[in-house]
């Protein structure tokens, strides 16, 4: 993945020198990202790999966690990859559990999601990565399965979160990628939506529609 030097090496200024890193002039050098792609980061290229620096902007919660990986490892690309896996999978977790909070009575549409999910080979191959990807699909996957069971308010015996539940992954998932800021939005129309449920006093004012 051509970024991946770019996200491993914010962790790698985590651990050398605290948090956060700055972007700087020189971070981002197209002619040497060039060079790199174009011999797939052959050996001899690999030299000023350290300097590859423009992910530097980024939000900083998933750099946070993986810095006791890098630690641990010695900065080793293999844990660092592994540690996005476990991620991956929670992100496929969220999505079967999303997809039968919306649909109980077909939880064939949950299992065909989470596979969906599971193994669009590109969708893959970033989880497997060093990048902050697999985190902030997973913390928006929380948020959607949390205004989802929010809206749903104990139907078909599921839990009711705690509003704050859904401030909280809100703000991590931003924390973690600021194109997760849509997830705001999506929890403030659950809260609305119980409101009115609650305006009507208690009648579904909101239910997925069933398939026939």
């Amino acid at each position: 993945m051509p970024d991946e030097p770019a996200h491993y090496n914010y962790i790698a200024q985590l651990h050398a020198g605290g948090c956060c890193p700055v972007m700087q002039a020189g971070d981002y050098d197209q002619a040497y990202l060039s060079d790199l792609t174009a011999a797939k980061f052959a050996p001899e290229t690999l030299a000023r790999l350290d300097t590859v620096q423009y992910e530097d902007h980024q939000p900083p919660l998933y750099y946070v966690l993986a810095w006791p990986v890098f630690a641990l490892t010695g900065g080793d690309l293999t844990a660092l990859r592994l540690f996005s896996v476990v991620l991956g999978a929670g992100v496929v977790a969220v999505a079967w559990a999303v997809v039968r909070a919306l649909f109980p009575a077909r939880p064939w549409f949950a299992l065909t999601a989470a596979a969906f999910v599971a193994f669009v080979p590109q969708h893959v191959a970033m989880m497997a990565g060093v990048n902050n990807d697999s985190l902030a699909e997973l913390l928006i996957g929380g948020a959607l399965l949390a205004s989802v069971l929010y809206v749903r308010g104990g139907e078909d015996g599921l839990p009711v979160p705690h509003p704050a539940a859904l401030g909280a992954l809100v703000g991590l998932a931003v924390l973690t990628k600021t194109t997760a800021f849509f997830t705001g939005v999506v929890a403030l129309a659950a809260v609305w939506l119980r409101w009115r449920r609650a305006e009507r006093g208690g009648a579904p004012h909101w239910r997925p529609r069933t398939l026939p």
